[in-house]
């Protein structure tokens, strides 16, 4: 992404706001849409997280389950 750990990391610790420029830099680098950046659908209580994991398994193909299975035992150690 040609940006500054330093600066990074006081992103993510909100010592620094990106510019819309890192922000594009950002989806970009993981694939994702913007809006994505600002959803807090995680603060949903747990049967809603429930549903929206139902939800993603069934609309999911084999390898897209694959890669979840790999982040979720990731986040979870």
């Amino acid at each position: 992404m040609d940006i500054n750990t330093v600066y990074l990391s006081n992103i993510e610790r909100g010592r620094a706001n990106p510019t819309l420029n890192m922000l594009i830099k950002f989806v970009d680098a993981l694939g994702v849409e913007m809006w994505e950046i600002f959803d807090f659908g995680h603060e949903a209580s747990i049967k809603e997280l429930r549903e929206a994991m139902n939800r993603l398994l069934k609309e999911s193909g084999e390898e897209k389950l694959r890669l979840a299975v790999k982040i979720m035992r990731a986040v979870a150690r």
